[in-house]
């Protein structure tokens, strides 16, 4: 698959938002409860397997995984940038509709937290303020086969994303960030829906 510069600066914007979205975790004092999500397998593309992870899924129909080089290029860019922040992303899957100009990212997040310093959360909720002072962000806890998800809807930048945090058996933190131009959100919510639905916890390597 080709991917030409503006998909390149496309996927660079696409970070920025994922990054900065995650200042919106905070506790809404309620109590999760479990939810259903209708699959529509027509909708989907072929399994994604993260073995070391302990989760499968599939992206939604047309989203295509992107190369390995590619790949490698934009993780060594996080890495670069993220040496004072604190927490370290580390982006493992890129599935992509380019026609669409959407985007499934899966990453694990490392936290590298100070006791002596401003609070995760603070620190990226103010992040979040400074870059997007008029983002609609709306945040839910559910489960879903037993499984706790954090769902953060951000709507920033013309892009509508569903961000959903969730620990795996080792309880490494996994992010997974849905990300369309927010014209297009009501025409994908089925797709986007359906992938979310198929997430499972498998056994990890």
């Amino acid at each position: 698959m080709r991917i030409n510069d503006f998909k390149i600066r496309f996927l660079f914007m696409a970070l920025v938002l994922v990054v900065v979205g995650m200042a919106c975790q905070k506790n809404n004092g309620g109590v999760p409860g479990e939810m259903t999500f209708r699959v529509n397998d027509a909708l989907l593309g072929d399994p994604i397997v993260l073995d070391s992870l302990g989760f499968r899924l599939r992206p939604p129909m047309g989203w295509e995984t992107l190369p390995s080089d590619l790949l490698q290029s934009l993780n060594d860019q996080m890495q670069g940038n993220q040496s004072e922040r604190q927490f370290r992303f580390h982006p493992i899957q890129f599935n992509m509709n380019q026609k669409e100009e959407s985007l499934l990212s899966i990453s694990l997040v490392e936290f590298t937290l100070d006791a002596n310093r401003i609070d995760f959360n603070t620190a990226y909720r103010m992040s979040l303020a400074q870059k997007f002072p008029k983002a609609d962000i709306k945040q839910t806890l559910f489960y879903k086969d037993g499984i706790e998800f954090n769902q953060i809807f951000i709507t920033a930048m013309g892009r509508t994303m569903i961000k959903l945090l969730v620990r795996n058996a080792k309880g490494q933190l996994l992010q997974l960030d849905y990300m369309v131009p927010t014209p297009l959100y009501s025409k994908l919510v089925e797709s986007i829906e359906s992938s979310i639905g198929s997430i499972q916890k498998i056994e990890s390597n």
